[in-house]
């Protein structure tokens, strides 16, 4: 008899510690998933800005290629469209891009004396 009570006792063990074992791993890895996916998040911010940036510099840009009177473009600036909406007010799109992330902007301006004059700035 003595014998199956020491059995019981290694039994009793190994079902603690398979049962402390699952506890942990259930609260630990939401928690590690938590933290792998908000290193891509920060990573998708961080891409986001230097694309609004770049949207923004094509932007003024071709506000200031407008201002002069230039028509020739960036190589490196994707305007996408420059309408002459009245003969004082132009619209322009422009598009800055970075890895997957990338940013369109409106931009509505009105040429007074050579000067630009910003009349609507908007992300779509």
């Amino acid at each position: 008899m003595k014998n199956s009570n020491a059995n019981q006792n290694g039994y009793v063990a190994l079902i603690s510690a398979v049962l402390v074992s699952a506890i942990l791993l259930v609260t630990a890895s939401p928690m590690a998933r938590t933290a792998f996916w908000a290193r891509f998040e920060t990573l998708d911010r961080e891409n986001k800005k230097i694309a609004a940036n770049s949207a923004r510099s094509c932007a003024d840009l071709a506000m200031l290629k407008i201002a002069r009177g230039e028509t020739a473009a960036w190589d490196k600036c994707e305007i996408v469209a420059k309408n002459n909406l009245s003969p004082d007010v132009w619209e322009i799109i422009a598009r800055g891009r970075h890895k997957n992330s990338f940013v369109n902007l409106r931009v509505e301006a009105r040429l007074e004396s050579g000067q630009i004059k910003i009349l609507h700035w908007e992300e779509f």
